[in-house]
């Protein structure tokens, strides 16, 4: 394949549309969804899957994806009439078939040798490095707490922490044997708590890992204080009502 064949294969690429206008949750948002992804992060993983595309077209024995750029390219499949037909038919003017691996320690070898050859055709053709945040070396992607992100599993793990730090409240603090004011003020207690937690993971699922844990401390040290402000105030309600 020429030199001005293979600029006309990447500019048709580059233009490729993904995306459906006409769709109200397009590839783009699926697969961050279905990743947990930032919408940012999902675009630049499809800009890694163009690229990825490129080699496997330029490069005579194709190209091995990074993890990241394998689950846009699994996405994409499921797309079937816009993978075929719009994408390899229309615009490749060649299939690109998913082969994944068979198994066994020489299939590993053989996947790891041809994955560093990506990396250096990369390289080669595009005149940069690939991102590490894509296409991690050795395909074993390190966190980095510079980079956006959003983890399911923090989430997952922060909304189990406050349910179970909110059982462990009602238990301590009997607050299933309360009435009246004192029960209305755990309550808004407890009503502020998760609003607080609730606008946290909306607000910051595109910080950085860095930022999220000052937040976290943060979130940690006012809760704590509305913890001991409310227990003061109870018990000096508890106190008045034993005057009385």
């Amino acid at each position: 394949m020429n030199k001005i064949l293979q600029d006309e294969l990447w500019y048709k690429i580059q233009t490729f549309t993904f995306d459906d206008p006409t769709s109200y949750f397009p590839f783009s948002k699926k697969l961050a969804k279905e990743n947990n992804w930032s919408d940012g992060f999902a675009a630049l993983a499809i800009e890694e899957y163009r690229k990825f595309i490129y080699l496997c077209c330029v490069s005579p024995k194709g190209a091995s994806p990074s993890d990241m750029v394998d689950k846009v390219w699994h996405l994409h499949l499921t797309f079937t009439h816009n993978y075929w037909i719009s994408f390899c038919k229309n615009t490749l003017h060649k299939d690109i078939h998913h082969q994944p691996s068979k198994g066994g320690s020489s299939e590993d070898d053989k996947h790891i040798n041809w994955y560093k050859d990506t990396l250096k055709l990369y390289e080669d053709v595009f005149g940069v490095t690939a991102p590490l945040s894509i296409w991690p070396q050795n395909n074993i992607l390190n966190e980095n707490v510079e980079t956006v992100v959003y983890k399911k599993d923090f989430f997952d793990k922060t909304i189990i922490i406050f349910c179970a730090s909110t059982l462990l409240y009602i238990i301590i603090t009997h607050l299933y044997k309360t009435n009246g004011q004192s029960f209305l003020i755990y309550y808004a207690a407890l009503c502020i708590a998760g609003l607080l937690v609730s606008f946290f993971l909306n607000k910051h699922k595109e910080q950085t890992l860095k930022k999220l844990l000052l937040k976290i401390t943060l979130l940690l040290s006012i809760l704590l204080r509305l913890y001991i402000l409310f227990t003061v105030h109870t018990n000096l309600i508890k106190q008045h009502w034993l005057i009385c």
